[in-house]
């Protein structure tokens, strides 16, 4: 036990001398080891380089109180940050004239050349263009909403608002390196991007704290504006030159060194804030101790634990150890069960895991799959829709379950993200089902209810309309015997009365014959009057579309078939065939006896088929229609039905010229 308590303050004494250096480090800008009494004193080559160079410009933002800004009683130019650069000018020796300017312009001056310095937050973009000086403060930016404001309460509810933020200021880039789809209203000062939220433009301001502080004040809006509890962020406040002016960084830094040493900063601080004042940290005595008191802390609370822990410490984890083994064999099991595909993915789609089923379908193990792209193993078409999937749920950040329609088949894909933290994605799940089978059985079930409820409807509509028909037919007749032969006009009408009522009884016999459900008994059918049942129905449709449709085939065409599964074929084929030419045309359908059967041709002088897409118009959910215009399905159930009967289907078709169906169907028996 010594022996472990040695190891342990050896340990502790050697993280609080590390500590240490790196407080010093960063404090002071050395480590303990350094000289902290290395010379600050201007070197000749700096001295002449002032004497040439004259008075120094500082650029200012010009309002941003109270670290700098016109004093409305004196229009003196002062403020916090205005009294170091004076205190700056008397220690580099040397007159620093300070010029005010909009924030924006301040930045554009520097970096033109314009000014010598001024002070800033430094950043990766604002490093490309300036060289930044030792730290010479710390700030803090905060976050205000208006009062009544309870949805915003981090930064990262700002997605989606409106924040009001002066021009140029960091607090952009820290955002937007941050938080996506905020939109800025960008103004000249902070003043007038609280005004934004209090005429309701804006959701949010960001600023520096004493700044926005002033200004809560000023205006008395204590119970107009509130501020978010954590400030957003707290960053080193620099001076900085034009890239590449090392001797004027160099005097700057002296002069700071000087000015930490006799202890300048929280004099002014006194001066402007008082002791509130929250622009300096803590003194590094305050810090050591501190920090000396936590070590010896930690190293009694890490003794006893140590010995409270480790007698038991070997059992509890050999238990836990188990424990882990067998629920993660139990989850493989589990995960291997399952017959979808399932692949866990990093963030770059590289795959982590597979269960069996895809192992099974690829004929890969585990180890061979694991570290290559999800991608490698589909075609392009398919590792696109998987990108896309994998995109949209990082950047959602939550789970989706979509269709995709990949070479004729439907598959349902699920994914399911997991968070390293609240705000960081570590890998994504994917499973993905083939449904193309449940989705077909779905639209046959529903076209097969349609049918049957079409059926009872025709039936139903057939028998009312019967009988006033034969009311008209009986009192038509007896109108007829009253009327005398030399009244031409009333014979007439009646004449047209018969005719109107043979017509209607027409239309209801093939409306019957249409929509009656003969299941999958084979009959012997005339084909010309079966087809013209089906054709007559559709008679207003077509001439309505300017639709030619003719029927050629011998009256006296007879050969056994299966009348439900024959219907089904002529009605997708001419819905297809008339949605293929919307400006009208010439619809054939012709019908002749072969040694083996029917030959049944559909043609169209439509918009035709293209020759990339003629190998997959049978495929099931495949359509080129708008969306709503069609299901995909009935050149499908097309090709089904004619297998189903032992026939084959072929299809030509030629670009704006039009496309033709040849049907061979053998002769059934008949059921």
């Amino acid at each position: 036990m010594n022996n472990k308590k040695a190891i342990l303050i050896a340990i502790g004494v050697f993280i609080l001398f590390i500590s240490l250096n790196v407080l010093f480090q960063t404090r002071l800008g050395q480590f303990i080891t350094s000289d902290l009494l290395k010379n600050d004193d201007l070197s000749t080559e700096e001295q002449i380089w002032l004497e040439n160079k004259g008075e120094l410009i500082y650029g200012a933002d010009e309002n941003s109180p109270p670290l700098m800004f016109v004093d409305e009683e004196t229009s003196q130019y002062t403020g916090f940050t205005i009294d170091y650069v004076n205190a700056m000018s008397l220690e580099i020796g040397n007159e620093i004239k300070t010029k005010s300017y909009v924030w924006e312009e301040a930045l554009n001056k520097l970096a033109a050349g314009e000014t010598d310095f001024c002070d800033m937050f430094p950043s990766k973009e604002r490093g490309k263009i300036f060289d930044f000086s030792e730290p010479i403060y710390t700030l803090k930016s905060i976050l205000i909403v208006n009062s009544d404001n309870e949805e915003i309460k981090t930064i990262q509810d700002l997605r989606g608002r409106t924040v009001a933020i002066p021009r140029s200021d960091y607090g952009v880039e820290f955002l937007k390196e941050r938080v996506q789809d905020i939109n800025f209203i960008y103004t000249d000062n902070i003043e007038e991007a609280i005004k934004e939220i209090l005429k309701g433009n804006a959701d949010a301001v960001l600023g520096d704290e004493p700044n926005i502080s002033y200004y809560i004040k000023k205006h008395n809006l204590y119970n107009n504006i509130k501020t978010l509890d954590n400030a957003v962020y707290e960053s080193e406040v620099v001076l900085a030159v034009k890239k590449g002016n090392s001797i004027l960084l160099s005097i700057l830094n002296k002069g700071i060194r000087r000015l930490e040493n006799k202890q300048t900063i929280p004099l002014i601080q006194q001066k402007w804030f008082g002791l509130s004042g929250d622009l300096k940290k803590e003194s590094i005595s305050e810090i050591i101790i501190l920090l000396t008191m936590i070590f010896f802390v930690i190293i009694f609370i890490t003794m006893y634990i140590s010995y409270r822990w480790n007698r038991s410490l070997k059992y509890q984890v050999d238990l836990r150890t188990e424990e882990l083994t067998v629920s993660r064999e139990k989850l493989r099991i589990t995960f291997d069960s399952i017959t979808e595909y399932i692949f866990v993915l990093d963030n770059d789609g590289e795959i982590m895991d597979v269960n069996a089923a895809f192992m099974d379908y690829i004929n890969l193990d585990n180890d061979t799959i694991s570290g290559r792209k999800l991608y490698e193993f589909f075609d392009t078409e398919i590792s696109d829709k998987i990108k896309s999937i994998i995109k949209e749920t990082l950047i959602r950040k939550e789970g989706l379950i979509k269709e995709a329609n990949i070479k004729g088949r439907i598959y349902n894909v699920k994914t399911f993200p997991f968070k390293k933290n609240s705000l960081e994605l570590n890998r994504v799940i994917m499973m993905v089902e083939d449904i193309t089978k449940e989705r077909i059985m779905e639209n046959q079930m529903l076209h097969s209810s349609k049918m049957a409820a079409i059926g009872q409807l025709a039936s139903g509509v057939a028998h009312e309309i019967r009988n006033p028909l034969g009311l008209i037919r009986n009192y038509a007749y007896l109108i007829e015997k009253k009327v005398s032969k030399n009244d031409e006009v009333t014979r007439k009408a009646l004449d047209v009365i018969e005719d109107s009522v043979e017509r209607t009884s027409s239309i209801i016999d093939n409306l019957l014959n249409f929509s009656r459900i003969f299941g999958d008994k084979n009959e012997d059918t005339n084909i010309q009057e079966f087809i013209e049942d089906i054709v007559n129905l559709e008679r207003s449709f077509f001439e309505k579309n300017n639709i030619d449709c003719k029927v050629i085939c011998s009256d006296d065409l007879n050969i056994v078939i299966n009348r439900e599964s024959f219907k089904h074929i002529i009605i997708n084929l001419i819905g297809n065939a008339s949605d293929a030419m919307p400006e009208g045309g010439t619809l054939t359908l012709s019908a002749e006896k072969c040694d083996d059967g029917l030959v049944f041709k559909c043609i169209d002088t439509g918009i035709g088929i293209d020759k990339e897409s003629i190998n997959s118009i049978f495929n099931p959910f495949y359509t080129k229609k708008l969306k709503g215009k069609g299901t995909g399905l009935g050149l499908y159930i097309v090709y089904n039905e004619i297998e189903k009967n032992g026939g084959n289907i072929k299809v030509e078709s030629e670009v704006n010229v039009g496309t033709t169906f040849t049907l061979e169907l053998p002769a059934l028996s008949a059921v």
